[in-house]
């Protein structure tokens, strides 16, 4: 085991107060408020399996209209399905 402090969430990048809270509630020993936040955020993860997780957090971002820009080969894809999971997703978000 290497050991580590941190870690890097992708799902972050397009939830940063979502994964904070479940951080913050965690650190504040508020495990059950924590578990809802982490129940909160499955139906992200869930799309994340349907193909590359970075590409999937990039595809994300730029359908929420952040400027990424394009995912690099051999990771780009154009997926209608997975386009359709994100949109459906992200508006239980907004």
């Amino acid at each position: 085991i290497e050991g580590g402090n941190g870690a890097i969430s992708g799902c972050a990048n397009l939830f940063p107060e979502l994964m904070a809270g479940i951080y913050d509630s965690w650190k504040a020993g508020e495990m059950e408020k924590a578990r809802q936040l982490q129940k909160k955020i499955a139906p992200f993860r869930v799309i994340l399996k349907m193909g590359n997780p970075n590409s999937i957090v990039k595809r994300g971002m730029k359908l929420m209209g952040q400027p990424v820009g394009p995912v690099r080969e051999p990771a780009n894809f154009e997926e209608s399905e997975i386009d359709k999971a994100l949109i459906t997703v992200l508006a239980e978000y907004s």
